[in-house]
């Protein structure tokens, strides 16, 4: 854990509600998701992976911790089984999702928060949605490895764009 305060511990010992959705590569949140020890806890909200995971999911899959399960979903010391809802899910749009429902929440509750965001894509595998790559090359009958690279991006930037327009309705622009 070494002699540094982590941001999300950093923020939260300020009062802050933190949430984390996203890629993350630090030994900390493994260690202390399972098993659970809350002097080491980072963020109040977590769902997260390690590694590397397929960005489109099938409908009622359980993600929980347990072996070689590549993500995590904790709300303070409870680990949830998260499910994603659809057929085909795109992971983007679920963390851009889960940060929405957050900032929401949060200025509902009137309470200062802190959201951390690292989207994975574009990262391998190399796997869009069919109808960004529509939108994006609308005459194409197949895509190469770049124009999906383009793509995984283009969900980023939309992602980005959900969430600063929440915060935007929010009013909490000026104010994060």
């Amino acid at each position: 854990m070494g002699e540094h305060t982590l941001i999300g511990r950093y923020m939260r010992q300020r009062g802050l509600k933190t949430a984390h959705y996203g890629k993350y590569h630090h030994p900390v949140e493994k260690e202390i998701t399972i098993p659970y020890h809350k002097e080491f806890l980072e963020f109040d909200e977590f769902l997260g992976f390690e590694a590397v995971t397929n960005y489109f999911r099938k409908a009622g899959e359980k993600v929980a911790p347990r072996k070689n399960s590549p993500i995590t979903y904790r709300v303070g010391s409870k680990t949830i089984d998260f499910q994603f809802k659809k057929e085909g899910e795109y992971l983007t749009d679920t963390l851009t999702d889960l940060s929405v429902d957050f900032i929401e929440r949060c200025a509902e509750d009137k309470k200062p928060f802190f959201l951390y965001t690292p989207f994975n894509a574009p990262h391998t595998p190399v796997q869009a949605k069919r109808e960004d790559l529509k939108t994006l090359f609308p005459k194409a009958k197949k895509f190469n490895q770049r124009e999906k690279i383009m793509a995984m991006v283009y969900a980023v930037d939309r992602g980005v764009g959900r969430i600063i327009e929440t915060l935007e309705k929010t009013g909490q622009l000026d104010n994060t």
